[in-house]
């Protein structure tokens, strides 16, 4: 592991930038963004589309680079050019680079998530997860699958039911590594309480997520009007015309240039509303805890 006080570069002249904790996500950033480009060099070398998704689609727009205290990568692949980019990476990509995917889990694994993330073993980070706890994770960044939704608003609303359904069976079945003193609300502790009475956390979790991925999968986003990333935290915000996302244009973020949606204005002004005034100061700061490891 190479130590973080390695320098990297100097620090955006931003007015929040004063902390140890933000310094820490802007070395994290580097890091991030050189698996970024080692991946969009596969995507290139392969033919295959991507689409720069989230908040760094709203860095790349707004901030010509990260949004100086986001702490995390997003990128986007329809669902084709997905499945594609799994099978030919894992040879692609450099030796320091490795792919956690449902389907290179071990049967057993509980700490499985439906993205893609393409992890660099040789640095760790300490961070705190939304699951309560903390934990040590690669650096990496995540790949999300966009797929098409049915044009027809009540098949459309059986189809997210049914995922729905499934990826609360998934969840629950992660339930049992959950810290119940870390959980902030008695209701959140009372179901925890209640899926282990009922010992849905025994569940396979790799079978449950391979079971969401499949449903996923039900509508093509290459013959569907309407897409959606359902893995997004942004959920039914980012349903959207395919046409949308489209070949693509390339715009500069940080010391390179990537690619974002033909419409990605349309795109961030539905998930953020006016996303290019930034929010007040008191929220400009890290999703998570954050502290990279030497």
């Amino acid at each position: 592991m190479k130590a973080i006080n390695e320098t990297i570069g100097d620090l955006p002249d931003e007015n929040l930038l004063h902390s140890e904790e933000i310094e820490e996500v802007y070395r994290l950033q580097q890091y991030e963004l050189n698996i970024l480009k080692e991946v969009v060099d596969v995507c290139d070398r392969f033919n295959l589309k991507y689409y720069l998704a989230e908040g760094t689609l709203l860095g790349a727009i707004r901030h010509h680079g990260f949004i100086p205290w986001d702490d995390d990568i997003d990128v986007c692949m329809p669902r084709n050019d997905y499945e594609r980019f799994l099978l030919v990476a894992p040879k692609a990509l450099p030796a320091h680079l490795f792919i956690k995917n449902i389907h290179y889990e071990k049967d057993d694994e509980k700490n499985i998530t439906l993205t893609t993330r393409i992890m660099d073993h040789r640095y760790e980070v300490f961070i705190t997860e939304v699951l309560g706890f903390p934990s040590r994770e690669h650096v990496l960044i995540d790949i999300l699958p966009l797929d098409g939704i049915p044009s027809n608003y009540i098949f459309r609303r059986l189809h997210f039911v049914r995922f729905f359904v499934r990826h609360k069976m998934f969840r629950c079945s992660q339930f049992h590594i959950v810290d119940k003193s870390k959980l902030s609300s008695w209701w959140k502790k009372a179901g925890l309480s209640l899926v282990k009475k009922a010992h849905m956390d025994r569940m396979n979790t790799k079978r449950l997520a391979i079971w969401c991925d499949r449903l996923l999968q039900k509508y093509s986003f290459a013959t569907s009007d309407l897409s959606m990333n359902f893995l997004s935290e942004y959920k039914k915000k980012t349903i959207f015309p395919c046409s949308y996302y489209g070949n693509g244009r390339m715009v500069p973020f940080e010391d390179a240039v990537f690619r974002i949606p033909d419409k990605a204005e349309k795109i961030l002004e539905q998930e953020y509303g006016d996303y290019m005034t930034p929010p007040p100061l008191e929220e400009r700061k890290p999703k998570h805890n954050i502290m990279l490891i030497n």
